[in-house]
């Protein structure tokens, strides 16, 4: 794994390190870890369709993964919802996480096109003159 962060190091700029290097803690039972090293893959590549899209499946996989543990344990989705953190259970389960996360991909869509449209006036205006 230390070469993992030492090609991350040395090439913060290529997305698929982060995805591998993610995919490498997830096969290790380390979703905080993943999740830390896509959150910064994003940070530093926010125009990578291939980080947020490995960052949804991530999120995907994780809630599907607390459904089956909570089925084996006999926990229900619609627990009493006096009971602490039952609300908060119950958002994660219905995607609050992932739809924060696709929400802030198109927010960072938005933007990366905001940003070539301005990039076409500016070539435009100059070819204009």
């Amino acid at each position: 794994m230390d070469s993992d962060f030492r090609a991350l190091q040395l090439h913060p700029n290529k997305p698929g390190l982060y995805i591998l290097a993610a995919s490498h803690e997830l096969d290790h039972s380390s979703p905080s870890s993943a999740r830390t090293l896509l959150q910064r893959g994003i940070r530093l590549n926010p125009e990578s369709v291939d980080i947020w899209r490995e960052y949804v499946r991530m999120e995907l996989g994780f809630i599907e993964s607390l459904r089956r543990r909570w089925d084996v344990l006999g926990i229900k989705e619609k627990a009493d919802e006096n009971r602490e953190g039952a609300g908060s259970r119950q958002d994660i389960m219905q995607g609050a996480i992932v739809k924060s996360v696709m929400n802030s991909a198109v927010q960072g869509a938005v933007g990366l096109f905001n940003e070539m449209m301005i990039g076409c006036e500016t070539i435009y205006s100059a070819a204009e003159r």
